[in-house]
């Protein structure tokens, strides 16, 4: 056994810390999955800097939004080189959506107002809480990237990646509910904010130098 400085012991080998992923949302349901990180430190001599690491994560909600994720980090493949690649896929089936002017966007309580016969929804809108299926949309979205990173100096660095993004976007439907006044996202496209060819989503990549 290694001891630094400090005196905290020095990890080696593969380190492993699994977690729980448990959450609620009343549009999407119950969350579930579990997440993972991965650490190389190999010999310890780079601790408590892992030499190479992994992330993984996936969960679901019982409504159907469900995600994954996979990172990978590593700083040995290309001597003096940081190495970090990425890809995620989430199929959000509730996604918030409240316009597109920041925190000058108009907050419309009345327009939660909704129709249900659904008894246990009834008596939270007695209480006052509402569904937010007003400012909610419908996404898939895949996410990669690639992202190499050097020294120049000491306190200076050098970046460069490629990130690709894919999305498709459409309505949010409700379970057990309905919008009156349809969903703002729809309202959007309906008033010309949106335009027809980014509605649905669509492929973005771009290099970063």
């Amino acid at each position: 056994m290694q001891y630094n400085e400090d005196g905290d012991i020095i990890k080696t080998g593969w380190n492993l810390g699994p977690l729980p992923v448990v959450a609620f949302d009343n549009d999407r349901g119950f969350q579930y999955g579990a997440l993972l990180n991965l650490y190389n430190f190999d010999d310890g001599s780079t601790y408590p800097n892992p030499k190479s690491a992994w992330y993984f994560e996936a969960s679901a909600y019982t409504k159907g939004t469900s995600k994954v994720i996979v990172n990978y980090d590593n700083r040995e493949i290309f001597p003096g080189v940081r190495l970090f690649a990425g890809a995620s896929y989430s199929n959000e089936k509730a996604l918030d959506f409240y316009g597109l002017n920041g925190y000058q966007t108009l907050y419309d309580a009345e327009a939660l107002h909704i129709f249900t016969q659904d008894e246990k929804l009834l008596n939270k809108m007695e209480g006052g809480k509402y569904p937010m299926g007003f400012y909610r949309h419908a996404r898939n979205l895949l996410k990669a990237k690639a992202e190499l990173q050097g020294h120049i100096t000491e306190n200076f660095y050098w970046e460069a990646g490629y990130n690709l993004n894919w999305s498709t976007i459409k309505a949010f439907t409700p379970d057990n509910y309905t919008v009156l006044e349809g969903n703002l996202y729809d309202l959007y496209q309906a008033w010309g904010i949106i335009s027809p060819d980014q509605a649905n989503g669509g492929l973005i990549s771009a290099l970063r130098l």
